[in-house]
Formats: structure tokens, C-alpha cells, sequence
């Protein structure tokens, strides 16, 4: 009788010729006839053996391979079924002919040498049929006892894919593709090979992936140049000279390629993310090869292009290193001369004038337009240290040079340089008060024609040009310039770059930002203000709208200041809601603070105080008093303490005269007050700013809050979040045992089942408080990183949530308010481009309605007191700004009797909810009692928590949906 088995695999053999497309090589249909007599010869006992059946398994897996109806796919996943019937049930995906054949070795006999002869007979066999064949035979491999087998199917198998990443390679992105996924399938497998990493096999993978991450697209080339360093370093060790001469040869036209490209990187900031990613790794691949020359250069253009983002101490960094050790004089020469720039740009104008004098001294064969532009340096960097006599000899030094190479003509076509010369010229004219022959030196520039530049050197000379028309109050001239300037950066930025060089020139234009808010907000004619306000809340949160859309193409509509029109008009219809409500906008800068109001009349009213010093603000008062509320806080001092609250009411008196002085109406108060603060003044508790009449703004409005931007304050009606819960209260607290008042102020707020502590109020329980409907209390510890506010880190039990988790996990946050009994959550980002980065922000964009968050380290026992009171009135019905407010009073007026029998009544409340003899009772009474008899010292007059520190902590951060009146729009 006929072997059934011996017919099916005929059957397949039929089939795999009947698919074969016209031109099949017969070598193929050899090597498939080789299985088929492997699969139909059963061994002398007449019983279909192991190796049979394995090679009946693996011609039907090159007859599924080669059929172009085939659901087959390399990685499994597939669950079509296959184009041919067969006798017999067959695998439907590739793992599951793999694990037939495990199963199949597992219960046969299979013997080392029939296993050669079904690696042996694949050599026919090509393209992707090849490779599934023997990506099943190395898999196999690996299960069976031969190591001689497993090296031999793997180095068969990875020469097969290498072949095919080689013979697929082409310089369009498909073929790149296809050869660099090729060569990655080959390394994957390459883990499971130990001997043959580091091999030459190896080594041509790597370049195969390289060549197609390079050509596949632009953006991946760095990821290439890494994959070709490998392969050198293999064929460097293993001694495949002439193979490692040419990748050293490929690597250093690499390296120079990209230094050039840097240098109109670093002019206009195309690309500048992706060439300082670069240039790191040119850096890297100079010192692998071992050519100092090269190593040095690249650092060079890496420290040229850092500074030129604005990211000076990563510039020092590497000028500083390069200089460290010994390089070339070129090398040297352009890194001292970058670095005396670096050092003029952050305030040591003097080392760096005394840098640049050094290099000038020197002996060298420098060309005169290069030395031209060492002496403007130096004539900019005398001027910043108050030389003006020997910033204008400079000047003039580099005048005469620059007419030695170019003549005194304006130059035709433009030069940057000539026009960079005439502003210098300008500036120093301004400061010398000769107002007329800075205008001079302006018209000059102009007339040198349409230098072309784009990007950051264009926002350079926009600078110099606007200071110019500022001070001779060409108000409107300097807002077209600056206005060019905006738009020019906005579509640099949209060019894709990093979130590093989109912070550089955040920075870069923080500048224009307050020129433009200046220019507009002094200008009398009819609608400046409000364009001064656009640009002001333009300048607010740009990095939190990129990191919004996710959408680099759309970054320059997302910046511009028109976008904030959509805002300003949601913000006239909430004030037209209701009587009394009113937005108040604030800009401050090194040139003073701009304070702008949205009222019932729609205008929008507001200006610019030049003499409001709020450089001083900041440095003599605000940082003093951090410094002050840290230590004391920290330290439990209260002398420190009764200081820091000093200084913290002469800040917020200080703020309240530049109100005042602005914006007088605000003295008659309102029913809601939206407060749009701009750096330091964003870490002041706003709703408790002094007006020189004495009344604080939470005093003369019903309900105070700030937001982070204009943008961020006003919000399209969103129905699905009117069923929100608004009283109920879920709590995460005291998750290390060390703040029972936490636990309390949540038990105290809340119902038992309500509130996870201890060991329960890990990630998890913060993450579902937050995306839960119900009002979210986190009271935890917390750790904030003023420099780097997405490493800013609330302390759960199992680990932290960070800042940077809610905006790579999309969490999209539900709960209607979020009170953070967290030290410091409500501080912002401290930058030059002052970003309103911090949890407040975060959580709004997230999805929060609201957040209240401490700005400062608070005391437990205030906060125990402030957060019990105002969970008390947000049950009752009270608006989260109006119980803040109120909480905040109640904290400054108390007496100790008020707050000792507030606290009894807070214990009574724990009491009834926790069993008795529970563990927390225990850790609450002897901080309780400690408590008691301190308020037991105080004279009955006293104010326990009277000081600014405990009771003007918290601040609301506050988003408001707005449904639009019909016409409000129009007023």
C-alpha cells in the first residue's frame, strides 16, 4: 500500500512547481527535489523517521514561502490562511512551523548527520524561501545537542540575510528599508549565535544596516555613523586592515561632512538638534579612529554650534575640555575664540576682552576678514564691561580691516558682516546718548541691503535694529522688525527640531519677546495694547503647546501670537458671563514689567513700567526670600521663618504698587479675578498681592486663581466633563509612614475606603486618583528640580511619578480638581525663556479643572489645618478659589484656642473612622501633643500660623470652560 505520507509530500512537491514563476531557476527546483527525496525515503524499518518529517515540514514551508498567495509572515503574526490545499492540516503561521519541528525533535530520533543533510540541501534555495527554511533550521539548532550544528545553521542563516540586505540595498528609502530591515533580522539572530559576534559576518551586518538606515532617511543617518563605527571597531580587532582602512576612510568624510553642516546650522537653526546629536558622535568617532586633528575639530564645531543655540555652558564644556589637553593651533585658536564669545553671552565680558586681546597678540596667519570679526568681538565685549572708549577703538580696528578686504562701499551682493559693523556702530552711539547718529548707523545697515539670513543671526541683527528704534520711540518701525523677527523664528522652529535647541531659542527670543511687548504697549494708537498682550501671552507656554500638538510641521501656526486671538476672544466671553470679572495679563523682563486688563468694557487697557526694576525684584528680594522660607522650613527656625515672611509681604506689596500704578481700577474689586503671571512672579501666592490701599486682591474679588497662559486660562465648553463629581474626594497619602498629619487632613476629608496610605499609595493609587472623576488629594512628598522641571517628582510608595510621566504616558487626567499636599508642586519652570512648566500646567493640559499646590515647603500642621478647611467647603458647595481664600484667612487670624480646637475636632473625625488601637492613632498623639503644648505656651493673642509662609502657601491654578454669549465676542 502507498505510503500516505510519501504522497502528501509529492503533492507539495507539484505545487511548488506549480507556483513557480516563469525564469525559476532549476537549481531551486533541485534543491526543493532534494527535500522531497529526504521527506519521502523512509529508513529501513519502513516507519517514517524524524528527518523525514522534518524535511516534509521544511518543503511545505518553502511551498507556502514561494506562493504568492501566501499569509505567511517571517515574524508570525499573520493568521490568513495559505493559498493551496493540502492533504493534511498544516502550520498557519511561521512560529508554528517552528515549534512542529521542536515538537517533532523533541519526540524523534534525529541524528547530527541527518540534520547536516537538511542544512545541506538549502543551498538552491533563494530569496525569502531561503531564509524561512533556515531561520527555522537555526532555531531548531538551538534546541539540539551539536554545537557544530548550531554554528553551522547560524552562520548559514545570517549569510543568507546579509545577502539579501546587500543584493535588496538601493539609494531610494523603499530599498533602503527593505536592506536595512534585512540586516536587522540578521543581527537579531546574531544574540543567539555568541561565536560568531565580533566576527566578520557580524561586521558586514552592521554596515548593511548603516548604508539602509542611511539612505532611508536623514534623520536616521547618526543612528548609521553609529552602526559603521561598530563594524570598524570589528574589523579593526579581527585584523580586516584594508576592510577597517575604508570605513576609516568613510567615517572621517563623515565627520567632515557634518562639521560643515553645523556651521549653517548653527546660522539659521535648521536642523540644529539633529547636527548637534551629530557632532557628538563625530567627536566620538575622531577619538575611536585616533585622529587628534580631527577629534579637535569636531569639538570645535560642536562647542560653535552649542554656543550658537544658546546653550553656553554645554559650549564651555567642550571649548573647556578641548583646551584642557593638547591640539592642534587651529584647533585651539577657534575654540578660544568661540569660548570669549561664550563668555561675553553670560555676563564675564572682561575675561572675555581679556581672551580675545590674547588671541589678537598672537602671532598667526589668520585672514583680515576673520581678524575683522575678532575685533568687533572685542569692541562688543569692552562695551559690556563699560569700556566705552576701548569698545570704540576696537570698533574701529575692526572697520579698518573690514575696508582692507571689502572697501567701504556697502558691499554688493549683502555681507553680514558690514551689516553687523554699522549696528555695532549704532549701539555704541545709543549708549554715548547721540541718538542721531545711531539712527545714522541704522540707516547705513539698512542701506547695505537684504543680508538673506535666517534664523537665529537674523533674530540678532532684528535685536540690535529694534534697540535702536526703541530708544528714539519708533515704536511702530520696531514692532515690524520684531514682528519679522517672530515670524522668521517660528519657521525655524517648525523645521524639527529637538526639545534642547527648541529651549536655546526659546531663550534667543525671549529677547524680541520683550521689545515687542515694549514697542506695542508704549505705542498710543488705538489697539497696541492688545497686540501687546497677544505678544505677551505668545511669549507664555510655547513649549507646552509643541509638546500639546506633537506636531513639528504645525509649530509655526501653534506660535503665533494669533493663535492667541482665539483665546483672548474666549476670555471676553466669560467676562461678559458675568459682572465684576476681569483678566489681568503680567510680562516682566530685565527692561521692566508690562501689566495688561481684560474688563466689562472689552478694551483692553494696560502699559509698560520702565522704571519697574524687576531685575532688583528678583535678585534682592525674591531670591533672598527662597532662600529664606528654605532654610527656615528646613531647619524648623522661626526667627528664619518670621524673615522669610517679611520679605515675602514686601514682595507682594511691591507687586501690588506696579498694579496699582497700572491698572487703578483693580481697587474696586469684582466678582472673579483670572491672574496670567510671567516668571519669578509666577512662584508669588498672586490672590494675596497688596494694593496701596491696603486690601489684598483676594480681599476685593470673590474668587482669585491664576493660570499659565492666556491660552491655558480659557477653554472651548467640554460637555463631558459637566457630570464630574465636585465634592467627592479620593486621597493618596503618607506613603512612607512619615507625615501622619497627611493621612489625617485625608481621613479627616473623605471616608475610610477612600484613602490609600502606607504601603497602598503607590504609583498606581496616585495614577487612578488622577484619571478618576472624583476630587484627587495627593499628599506626599515631593522632590522639585528647578533647572529641570521634568525630573520634578512626587514620592509614592513603590517609586515616583515624574513630571516627564504625564506627558510621554498621554495620561489624560479626569479628576475635577487636584490638591498637591506636595512641597514645592506649585513652583514653575526657572529658565531665561521662563517656561510654565510645573504640575500645575501639566496637570491642566492633561485634563485637571483645577489644581491647588503649595509654592514653598510648607509646615505639616498648617497644612493640616489649611487643607481640612477647605475640603470642609468644597463639600459644602464652595468654589476651590473662594474655600483657598478663606482657608488662607481663617489660617492668618487664628488664634491658638481657634486652632487647638480645630484640631481636636480634625482628630475626633480620624477617630471615628479608624478602628481603635490602629497603628496611625499611635504615631498622630505624641506629634499631637507636642502640637498642644505649643499652643498652650502662646499668649492667647497670638497668631500661630500668622506668618505668609504658613498661610499664603497654596496657590489655585485654574482652567475655565467657556460657553460663548451670542455677540459677546464683537464687543
Amino acid at each position: 500500500m502507498a505510503d500516505p505520507l510519501r504522497a502528501e509530500r509529492a503533492c507539495r512537491y507539484a505545487a511548488l512547481l506549480g507556483v513557480a514563476p516563469e525564469g525559476y531557476a532549476r537549481a531551486e527546483i533541485e534543491a526543493a527535489a532534494g527535500l522531497a527525496a529526504l521527506a519521502g525515503v523512509p529508513p529501513a524499518s519502513g516507519e517514517v523517521g524524524t528527518c523525514a518529517r522534518l524535511a516534509g515540514l521544511l518543503l511545505d514551508l518553502a511551498v507556502q514561502a514561494e506562493s504568492p498567495m501566501s499569509g505567511l509572515l517571517h515574524d508570525g503574526a499573520s493568521p490568513l490562511p495559505f493559498g493551496h490545499p493540502a492533504p493534511s492540516p498544516r502550520p498557519a503561521t511561521f512560529e508554528q512551523y517552528v515549534d512542529e519541528a521542536l515538537a517533532l525533535c523533541a519526540a524523534g530520533d534525529l541524528a547530527e548527520p541527518e540534520a547536516r543533510q537538511l542544512l545541506e540541501a538549502m543551498p538552491g534555495l533563494a530569496g525569502d524561501t531561503r531564509e524561512y527554511v533556515l531561520d527555522l533550521l537555526r532555531r531548531l539548532s538551538l534546541a539540539l545537542p551539536w554545537p557544530g550544528f548550531r554554528h553551522a545553521a547560524a552562520r548559514a542563516h545570517l549569510g543568507t540575510l546579509l545577502e539579501q540586505a546587500f543584493a535588496t540595498f538601493g539609494r531610494q528609502p523603499a530599498a533602503a528599508r527593505r536592506s536595512r530591515r534585512a540586516a536587522e533580522r540578521g543581527l537579531a539572530a546574531l544574540s543567539t549565535a555568541p561565536a560568531l559576534e565580533g566576527s566578520n559576518l557580524h561586521a558586514d551586518l552592521l554596515i548593511a544596516r548603516g548604508q539602509g538606515l542611511y539612505h532611508e532617511a536623514e534623520a536616521r543617518q547618526p543612528e548609521a555613523i553609529g552602526c559603521y563605527l561598530q563594524a570598524w571597531r570589528i574589523k579593526h580587532d579581527t585584523g580586516q586592515q584594508a576592510d577597517a582602512d575604508r570605513l576609516a576612510g568613510l567615517l572621517s568624510g563623515q565627520v567632515q561632512r557634518w562639521m560643515s553642516q553645523a556651521v549653517l546650522a548653527g546660522a539659521v537653526g535648521v536642523q540644529a538638534g539633529q547636527a548637534a546629536a551629530m557632532l557628538g558622535l563625530c567627536v566620538e568617532v575622531a577619538d575611536e579612529l585616533g585622529d587628534a586633528a580631527l577629534a579637535s575639530a569636531a569639538r570645535v564645531s560642536l562647542g560653535e554650534l552649542r554656543h550658537a543655540l544658546g546653550q553656553h555652558e554645554a559650549s564651555e564644556a567642550v571649548l573647556r575640555l578641548l583646551l584642557s589637553s593638547p591640539s592642534d593651533p587651529a584647533s585651539s585658536w577657534n575654540a578660544r575664540f568661540t569660548l570669549a564669545s561664550v563668555l561675553a553671552e553670560t555676563g564675564r565680558p572682561r575675561e572675555a576682552a581679556a581672551l580675545q586681546e590674547a588671541l589678537l597678540a598672537e602671532p598667526g596667519g589668520h585672514d583680515t576678514p576673520r581678524l575683522s570679526v575678532l575685533w568687533s568681538n572685542l569692541a562688543n565685549s569692552r562695551r559690556l564691561a563699560g569700556d566705552p572708549a576701548g569698545a570704540a577703538d576696537a570698533l574701529a580696528q575692526a572697520w579698518r580691516l573690514w575696508v582692507l578686504a571689502h572697501g567701504e562701499a556697502p558691499p554688493d551682493p549683502p555681507r553680514i558682516g558690514y551689516v553687523r559693523l554699522k549696528l555695532l556702530f549704532g549701539q555704541l552711539a545709543l549708549e554715548r546718548g547721540d541718538l542721531a547718529a545711531a539712527l545714522r548707523c541704522l540707516d547705513e545697515a539698512q542701506a547695505g541691503g537684504d543680508v538673506g539670513v535666517f534664523g537665529l543671526e537674523q533674530a540678532r541683527i532684528a535685536e540690535m535694529q529694534a534697540m535702536t528704534l526703541l530708544a528714539v520711540q519708533s515704536y511702530d518701525q520696531a514692532a515690524g522688525v520684531l514682528s519679522r523677527a517672530h515670524r522668521n523664528l517660528r519657521a525655524v522652529l517648525s523645521d524639527g527640531h529637538s526639545f534642547e535647541s527648541w529651549e536655546s531659542l526659546f531663550r534667543r527670543w525671549s529677547t524680541l519677546d520683550e521689545m515687542a511687548v515694549r514697542a506695542e504697549a508704549m505705542d498710543d494708537a488705538p489697539g497696541h495694547a492688545e497686540r501687546a498682550l497677544l505678544y505677551a501671552e505668545a511669549a507664555k507656554g510655547r513649549a507646552m503647546r509643541w509638546l500639546a500638538t506633537r506636531d513639528v510641521a504645525a509649530a509655526a501656526q501653534v506660535l503665533e501670537p494669533g493663535v492667541q486671538e482665539v483665546a483672548l476672544r474666549l476670555a471676553r466671553d466669560w467676562v461678559a458671563g458675568r459682572e465684576g470679572r476681569r483678566v489681568v495679563s503680567a510680562f516682566a523682563g530685565p527692561g521692566g514689567v508690562g501689566l495688561f486688563s481684560l474688563g466689562e468694557g472689552m478694551e483692553i487697557a494696560g502699559t509698560w513700567l520702565a522704571d519697574a526694576d524687576y531685575t532688583a525684584f528678583r535678585e534682592a528680594a525674591f531670591l533672598p526670600f527662597e532662600q529664606a522660607v528654605d532654610d527656615a522650613m528646613s531647619h524648623g527656625d522661626s526667627a528664619l521663618a518670621t524673615i522669610a515672611s517679611a520679605l515675602l509681604e514686601h514682595l507682594l506689596d511691591q507687586m501690588g504698587s506696579w498694579l496699582w500704578r497700572a491698572l487703578p481700577s483693580l481697587a474696586e474689586g469684582g466678582s472673579e479675578l483670572v491672574l496670567l503671571p510671567h516668571r519669578m512672579l509666577r512662584a508669588l501666592p498672586m490672590a494675596h498681592v497688596r494694593l496701596p490701599t491696603g486690601r489684598r486682591l483676594g480681599e476685593l474679588f470673590d474668587a482669585v486663581w491664576v493660570a499659565p497662559t492666556l491660552a491655558s486660562a480659557f477653554t472651548s465648553q467640554d460637555l463631558t466633563t459637566t457630570g464630574r463629581g465636585r465634592s467627592a474626594l479620593r486621597a493618596v497619602v503618607d506613603a512612607d509612614g512619615s507625615l501622619p498629619f497627611a493621612a489625617c487632613e485625608a481621613l479627616a476629608s473623605t471616608d475610610t475606603d477612600q484613602v490609600r496610605w502606607g504601603a497602598a499609595a503607590d504609583t498606581a493609587a496616585v495614577a487612578e486618583a488622577l484619571v478618576n472623576d472624583q476630587v484627587a488629594l495627593l499628599s506626599l512628598h515631593g522632590e522639585f528640580a528647578p533647572d529641570d522641571p521634568f525630573a520634578q517628582r512626587i514620592l509614592a510608595a513603590d517609586g515616583a511619578l515624574a513630571l516627564r510621566d504625564l506627558v510621554l504616558q498621554d495620561m489624560a487626567v479626569r479628576a475635577p480638581a487636584v490638591l498637591l499636599g506636595v512641597c514645592e508642586a506649585g513652583q514653575q519652570r526657572r529658565s531665561v525663556s521662563d517656561e510654565p512648566v510645573g504640575f500645575p500646567a501639566m496637570l491642566l493640559q492633561a485634563g485637571a479643572g483645577a489644581v491647588l499646590a503649595p509654592l514653598w515647603k510648607v509646615d505639616d500642621f498648617a497644612s493640616l489645618h489649611f487643607m481640612t478647611r477647605l475640603t470642609a467647603a468644597m463639600a459644602q458647595g464652595t468654589d476651590l478659589a473662594r474655600a483657598a481664600a478663606d482657608a488662607a484667612g481663617w489660617l492668618r487670624r487664628a488664634a491658638p484656642l481657634d486652632v487647638l480646637l480645630s484640631t481636636e475636632a480634625v482628630l475626633a473625625r480620624v477617630t471615628t473612622r479608624l478602628p481603635a488601637g490602629d497603628p496611625l492613632l499611635d504615631r498622630i498623639a505624641p506629634k499631637l501633643d507636642a502640637q498642644r503644648r505649643w499652643l498652650e505656651s502662646l499668649p492667647r493673642d497670638a497668631r500661630p500660623f500668622g506668618g505668609a509662609i504658613d498661610w499664603a502657601a497654596f496657590q489655585v491654578t485654574r482652567q475655565v470652560p467657556v460657553t460663548p454669549h451670542p455677540g459677546a465676542s464683537d464687543a
